[in-house]
């Protein structure tokens, strides 16, 4: 099915007495060198009465309707007036071209704020030489641009907002739109922002081995430190020690290391995680539901790394029997133990972390906002002072217990992309 092209173009009457039958000619030509299905003349009151009629005896078997606006000297009305017409003509035809060879400044400026706003897919003026500011019969010569430039430059922008927001999914769905181009300046501007929106959308979602693979091989400034932590991360991974996995217990004086532990990686990529949440749009609730596993996940890693316990399988000899007894466990089977219950085993074991949870009482009242969440057992909202206190208390309590964890969080965080002024 062959495409419908529209035609908008402006009409003057010229700057002379008898100016009409001249400019009537260079817009004829114009009509003709489009070729449209429809035309849409605007038009004042003074060019419909002078100036269109002689156009319409030159382009005879054209389908036409005149736009007649109130004022030609008033960008912002002309520009009110015209575009509710103009939306429906955007909708109606495949291909629309918008001529600005006619008609006062403020009209044509008007016009090509139209063209630029709608995306028109061709901006057009004919020129040639000029007589009292009309182009002379036999000279007319088309000259069009894609205003495509500006609109998909207006885009990127958008979609950098979006970005520095950590909107990545919204980014990507615009800058997707924006490579369909094939101009190589505006590729080369939106490719790189592309790849990492998506690479940062991955890794958001947790998905740290997929968004690795995407942001290896990109040279973008700032991203170092980024490529490091998942590198990094990644090899944590490949050690075989995941944190779901049940560690053996560590030799008896042997020095504690990081090493083989992906925890400490994830409790930094939690902590910024949790603050994007906010950057996002306040997601305070959201934020603390993070901040609440990496509170939980402090206490997981330092019990496996230090006691080679496994919180998902906790054998019956590695609880003093007090605390068994308290519990109410009696069997030899493995048990399953939360958040509360972990500090409770470390203190019990005499680590400096558990003692740590219990000394500082806001912690844990300061958790109970997380249960006390719409998004977890109750009705009440996240208040912005509660997720700042429990953000402060989380990074004191794991920087008692993972190493570097400030320069963690450093490699971990998501750029921002430097936006054009």
């Amino acid at each position: 099915m062959a495409s419908k092209k529209a035609l908008l173009i402006s009409v003057g009457t010229g700057t002379r007495e008898g100016a009409e039958d001249s400019l009537a000619g260079a817009l004829s030509y114009c009509v003709e060198h489009h070729n449209p299905d429809h035309v849409f003349f605007v038009v004042t009151r003074q060019s419909k009465e002078k100036t269109l009629p002689r156009i319409l005896e030159r382009i005879r078997g054209y389908d036409h309707e005149a736009i007649e606006i109130s004022s030609a000297d008033d960008v912002q009305q002309i520009y009110e007036e015209l575009e509710p017409r103009v939306k429906e003509i955007f909708r109606e035809y495949d291909v629309v071209a918008v001529d600005f060879t006619s008609g006062t400044k403020a009209m044509s400026v008007a016009m090509v704020l139209l063209a630029v706003a709608h995306e028109a897919d061709e901006l057009s003026y004919i020129t040639g030489k000029r007589a009292n500011g009309v182009v002379l019969s036999g000279t007319e010569k088309p000259t069009s641009v894609k205003p495509y430039f500006a609109t998909l430059r207006q885009r990127i922008r958008i979609a950098e907002q979006f970005f520095n927001k950590a909107q990545y999914d919204a980014a990507s769905e615009i800058l997707e739109k924006v490579l369909r181009t094939k101009d190589p300046e505006i590729r080369e501007q939106a490719g790189p922002l592309l790849e990492l929106s998506k690479a940062y959308s991955l890794w958001d979602r947790f998905y740290h081995m997929e968004a690795f693979e995407l942001i290896k091989n990109l040279k973008i400034q700032g991203i170092e430190g980024n490529k490091e932590f998942l590198g990094r991360l990644k090899n944590e991974f490949k050690m075989g020690k995941s944190p779901e996995k049940e560690a053996p217990g560590r030799a008896e004086g042997s020095a504690p290391s990081d090493a083989g532990f992906p925890e400490p990686y994830l409790i930094a990529d939690l902590i910024n995680n949790a603050e994007r949440r906010v950057l996002e749009g306040n997601k305070y609730d959201d934020a603390v539901a993070r901040l609440y596993r990496t509170v939980e996940l402090l206490a997981q890693f330092r019990l496996r790394k230090a006691h080679g316990i496994s919180t998902s399988s906790v054998r019956p000899e590695q609880v003093p029997r007090e605390l068994l007894a308290e519990w109410g466990e009696r069997g030899d089977a493995p048990i399953k133990i939360g958040l509360e219950k972990s500090y409770r085993l470390l203190k019990e074991l005499g680590d400096s972390l558990g003692s740590a949870y219990y000394e500082d009482g806001s912690i844990k009242w300061l958790l109970q906002s997380r249960n006390n969440s719409i998004l977890a057992h109750g009705l009440s909202p996240v208040e912005r002072s509660t997720y700042e206190k429990l953000l402060l208390k989380t990074k004191e309590l794991a920087s008692t217990t993972v190493e570097d964890l400030e320069g963690l969080i450093d490699r971990s965080r998501f750029i921002k992309w430097p936006s054009e002024t």
